[in-house]
């Protein structure tokens, strides 16, 4: 059985949420938008190597519809740096193609990586150099985000998000949903229709007042 979709983040939320999380990649604060950040960098202090690498590991997980424990495998050979395309390894035997990233996320990782002297062959290591933990990513970066924008977030939403802005841009682009699947690198199609069904299922609102109205 397909897992259960999480809650994506709200579209109305959305856009000032990367704002956000693109002032903590390339500066480690926020400093487009009014938030109240000191809980946040209470632990990590402000423009620091972890408060940036947060921003970025939100990025490249929106960026590559990952997994999280894809993204944490994920290491710089698998990066075709000029080329701003990725080899992803997809964890449950889906297709494992080159992609396309936009191109400001390879230059804000390269740049993070040229600041703090990276030496990891993992693109985005722990501060020890090894793989970032699921656990520990959601307690410290995803739950005060969440709290900051009214939002009960963990990494899964990020893949979710991802999918909707993908299912928009294959249609924008007049692709089908076989697009979508190759993007999240699900084996079967039927993963990925049933992943964008839940999801669009729980935005069904229903207006109370006009209920038997007209029958």
């Amino acid at each position: 059985m397909p897992r259960t979709a999480t809650i994506p983040i709200p579209p109305e939320k959305r856009n000032a949420f990367f704002v956000a999380v693109w002032d903590l990649a390339c500066v480690g604060y926020f400093y487009r938008e009014s938030l109240d950040s000191d809980p946040f960098f209470a632990k990590f202090g402000r423009g620091g190597q972890i408060a940036r690498r947060h921003g970025l590991t939100i990025l490249w997980m929106v960026a590559g519809a990952f997994r999280f424990n894809e993204l944490a495998k994920l290491r710089t050979s698998d990066i075709d740096w000029q080329g701003c395309s990725i080899h992803i390894r997809r964890s449950k035997n889906g297709d494992s193609p080159f992609r396309p990233i936009d191109e400001s996320v390879i230059e804000a990782t390269r740049a993070w990586r040229q600041r703090f002297e990276v030496d990891s062959d993992l693109l985005l290591p722990s501060q020890h150099g090894t793989q970032l933990n699921v656990n520990v990513f959601n307690r410290d970066v995803m739950n005060p985000l969440g709290r900051m924008f009214g939002l009960r977030l963990s990494s899964h939403s990020l893949r979710d998000t991802a999918a909707q802005e993908l299912l928009k841009a294959a249609q924008r682009q007049g692709l089908g949903i076989k697009a979508v699947q190759e993007s999240m690198g699900h084996k079967n199609l039927g993963s990925t229709e049933t992943y964008i069904a839940k999801q669009k299922a729980r935005s069904i609102t229903l207006d109370l007042q006009s209920i038997g109205a007209g029958e």
